[in-house]
C-alpha cells in the first residue's frame, strides 16, 4: 500500500490497486492507512510533507469518485465514521 502514495504512483496504479484490494484488504483498513499517512507521515521537510499530504487528499478523492460503492455498503458502516474528516480534508 506504500506505493499508493509514493511520487510515482498515479491513476493507473490507484485504478489497478483499487479494482483488486478486496481479496487481500477491508476497505476500511485501506481508508484507515491512507488516512493515517496524512497525518503521520514521518517526513521532517514540511514541504515533503505537505506533497505527502496532498497525494493522500488525491487517491482518497480519487477513489470516492471512481468507486463510490466501497463507502456506499452496510458491511463498510464504519467507513461512514471517517466522512466528516474526509469533509474537511476536502473542502478546508
Amino acid at each position: 500500500m506504500e506505493e499508493l502514495i509514493a511520487p510515482s504512483s498515479g491513476v493507473q496504479l490507484w485504478t489497478d490497486f483499487l479494482l483488486t484490494y478486496r481479496s487481500i484488504f477491508r476497505p476500511q483498513d485501506v481508508l484507515r492507512y491512507v488516512l493515517g499517512k496524512f497525518s503521520k507521515s514521518g517526513v521532517t521537510d514540511e514541504d515533503e510533507e505537505r506533497a505527502l499530504q496532498l497525494r493522500v487528499l488525491s487517491f482518497v478523492k480519487f477513489w470516492i469518485e471512481k468507486f463510490w460503492s466501497d463507502f456506499n455498503y452496510d458491511s463498510n458502516r464504519d467507513m461512514k465514521k471517517y466522512f466528516p474528516l474526509l469533509f474537511l480534508f476536502f473542502f478546508f
